[in-house]
């Protein structure tokens, strides 16, 4: 539960500030405690056979729980294995987490991102910096725009 309002109030913190140096100092005790929820051999997730876990993932599910250095972000915007960090769009795994796989499968955590995860991530972008998105502005003869990106996207 404190994750989920850490998520909330803090989806974008400046890296070089006090809040993300604190953030930083407490969260990996948070997550060791998740991580032992998600452990076969953990005493406590033996005896409720990871039902606590599962509760976790519900409650998780959707919202921004995973720190990334400058704010939070939710499991569908974070991959093991990404190409680069595409913040505040997308990011890779923190190395404080990277050892905690079978935490980040439990919570939601892909191995890469798919080709529409950029698609959307580039949408988002062009929609924070008041573009006109992802459609181009020259309609053709027939009055219908198509997506900028789609070609692309999809070879």
């Amino acid at each position: 539960a404190q994750l989920l309002e850490l998520g909330e109030l803090h989806p974008r913190v400046s890296p070089d500030s006090a809040l993300a140096r604190a953030l930083a100092g407490a969260l990996p005790a948070a997550y060791a405690s998740l991580a032992s929820a998600s452990d076969p051999s953990d005493a406590a997730c033996a005896r409720d056979g990871g039902a606590t876990l599962d509760a976790v993932a519900t409650i998780l599910d959707g919202a921004r729980w995973l720190w990334t250095g400058a704010g939070f972000a939710a499991s569908r915007h974070v991959a093991k294995h990404s190409p680069a960090d595409l913040a505040p769009y997308l990011h890779g795994v923190p190395a404080e987490l990277a050892s905690r796989g079978a935490l980040l499968d439990a919570l939601g955590v892909r191995d890469a991102f798919e080709p529409m995860d950029f698609f959307e991530a580039a949408n988002r972008l062009a929609k924070d910096s008041n573009a006109s998105g992802a459609e181009d502005s020259n309609a053709s003869s027939t009055g219908t725009s198509t997506p900028k990106y789609t070609a692309f996207i999809l070879e």
